[in-house]
């Protein structure tokens, strides 16, 4: 066992929350004014509750009177609130191999990941195939299948910076050293395609197109930024070798944040800033680590504290591998980062903590 510590000597679980995640909280307020009326002036936690019992009234939900807020709607709150995903808005699988009948129910993100066509979907140590995928409806269809591979998708995402909450140089002797940052973001997804990975190997034998609804989310996000001047440190690589290697830093900082985090790596989002206006010998990118759950869960902030110790084991991951371009468990396949990622990548690690 490598990094025995980590499994030995350490708390069995972390527990993250965003008490600012707007979809949370309105559901927490539904539910406790179906139990009881909010007064003018209550307090939900360090919440002010009025003005979002005001919105909560526009949409039909409460009213006030007599100086509290009362549910007036039909529904039953608790019904359309998960305890498993932010959101409410679910996919069920179905089951048609024999007669129909519904054996799962998914979050609605994970959904277009793991229910799209032709996907190999895995339930209770059983392989499904998705035979058809109705987004209008949110069912997905499937039928028993037995084969030797999963199904990766393959997505193209676009990230917008909506306002950094703190963000510091890391410190390094450059005329325009590197930064970390943490904030809040827009991501515009859509997924593409999806790729056929064999089950132990991590072979890649197959692949296919997707055309899937773009989805646009407002989270939260951890990210670094990096100047040309750090970039032209590198040395003589080229420019398209410098972003193969970011895009394989990004790799292995999700494998590693997902460690330190203690939650699944599918948590965590990874995307590298597409504004390349004058090409990419002058491109400044953004590395971003985010949420993968609308409004965000409080994981990215946890990264921007432990920023060096994510450096170091990132590093550590890298040393310790032994391929010698790349792999599933550092910075990626090959074909993915290219015949010099994980090298490039190693270095940016040099610099960033040097």
């Amino acid at each position: 066992m490598e990094h025995p510590d980590y499994f030995f000597g350490r708390s069995p679980e972390h527990a993250y929350i965003n008490p600012e995640n707007l979809e949370i909280l309105l559901a927490h307020l539904k539910c406790a004014a179906f139990e009881l009326p909010i007064r003018d002036g209550e307090k939900f936690g360090r919440h002010d509750t009025m003005e979002v019992c005001r919105f909560l009234e526009e949409t039909g939900f409460l009213h006030h009177s007599a100086g509290a807020w009362h549910w007036t709607s039909d529904t039953y709150p608790a019904d359309a609130t998960s305890l498993r995903s932010v959101s409410s808005d679910n996919f069920v699988v179905v089951d048609t191999t024999g007669e129909p009948k519904v054996i799962a129910e998914v979050a609605f993100t994970a959904a277009l990941t793991t229910l799209h066509e032709k996907a190999i979907y895995l339930h209770q140590g059983l392989l499904f195939h998705v035979n058809r995928f109705d987004y209008d409806e949110r069912k997905a269809y499937v039928s028993s299948v037995d084969c030797d591979y999963y199904t990766d998708a393959i997505d193209y995402t676009q990230v917008k910076v909506l306002e950094e909450f703190e963000g510091e140089e890391l410190p390094i002797c450059t005329e325009k050293p590197a930064r970390r940052v943490h904030g809040d973001v827009r991501v515009n997804r859509q997924i593409v395609g999806f790729k056929k990975i064999k089950f132990y190997t991590n072979e890649n034998v197959g692949s296919g197109k997707l055309n899937m609804p773009e989805q646009e989310m407002h989270t939260t996000a951890f990210w670094l930024h990096f100047p040309a001047p750090f970039l032209a440190r590198l040395g003589d690589y080229s420019p398209t070798e410098k972003q193969s290697g970011i895009v394989g830093l990004g790799n292995a900082l999700r494998t590693v944040a997902a460690l330190l985090l203690m939650c699944d790596p599918r948590d965590l989002g990874v995307a590298l800033s597409e504004e390349i206006a004058g090409g990419l010998e002058t491109f400044e990118p953004n590395l971003y680590l985010y949420d993968q759950y609308p409004g965000g869960i409080g994981q990215s902030a946890p990264l921007y504290r432990l920023t060096p110790r994510l450096l170091q084991q990132t590093a550590e991951l890298l040393a310790g591998c032994g391929c010698e371009a790349g792999c599933p468990s550092c910075v990626g396949p090959v074909g993915e980062v290219g015949e010099r990622g994980k090298e490039v990548a190693g270095r940016i690690l040099k610099e960033l903590m040097a």
